[in-house]
């Protein structure tokens, strides 16, 4: 968009006012693996639960004090659920100037200021090692490194659909429903050129 202005000289400039951009939704669809290992751990902890509280009511002597084999299963629910819960990611949100990753009762945000690059790479996480976090219950949240990204902060529910943003010394890596119309938007807002 123009303006048209005149100076006092009687010369007319024309300014460019910087493009305004309409926020932008992604979704967070969960991927196979996602569903794996949470249907896996899921079944995991319901099994342990129902074996420990069959040992605790048996008629036999249970093997530990019953208060341990009742308190158990509770710590393992107490704590596989918050993780789960909380490394839920909704969605992705662009704003003019930021992508807000949307996650149950927060938003983490990354302002576009410096990004340097945004592509949309399935094999990104390929061969990557945890360092902290977490690896599929609900989500692929936390820091990880491969030889290809070297170290990097990944919120991701879906592998294949991983897109890689990159400032000067960090990595992220998010895994939107569309990932080339993200990566466009992205662009876009960033000033990158294709």
């Amino acid at each position: 968009m123009s303006d048209l202005f005149r100076s006092p000289g009687g010369i007319v400039i024309t300014t460019r006012s910087a493009p305004t951009f309409v926020d932008v939704d992604f979704a967070a669809p969960l991927g196979r693996r996602v569903r794996l290992v949470t249907l896996m751990i899921g079944v995991i902890v319901t099994g342990f639960v129902f074996v420990d509280l069959g040992l605790a009511m048996s008629r036999a002597k249970p093997p530990a004090p019953l208060g341990i084999l009742l308190l158990a299963p509770l710590v393992i629910v107490g704590v596989s659920l918050p993780v789960a819960w909380f490394s839920q990611i909704c969605g992705y949100r662009l704003t003019g100037s930021e992508l807000v990753v949307l996650r149950r009762n927060r938003q983490t945000r990354f302002a576009f200021a410096e990004l340097s690059g945004v592509t949309a790479d399935p094999e990104a996480m390929a061969w990557s090692v945890k360092i902290f976090g977490n690896d599929g219950l609900g989500a692929i949240t936390g820091r990880f490194r491969n030889r290809r990204l070297g170290f990097y902060q990944a919120l991701v529910t879906d592998r294949p659909r991983a897109v890689v943003l990159r400032w000067p010394g960090r990595c992220l890596v998010v895994s939107p429903d569309r990932p080339e119309e993200f990566v466009r938007e992205v662009r876009a807002r960033a000033g990158l050129r294709d």
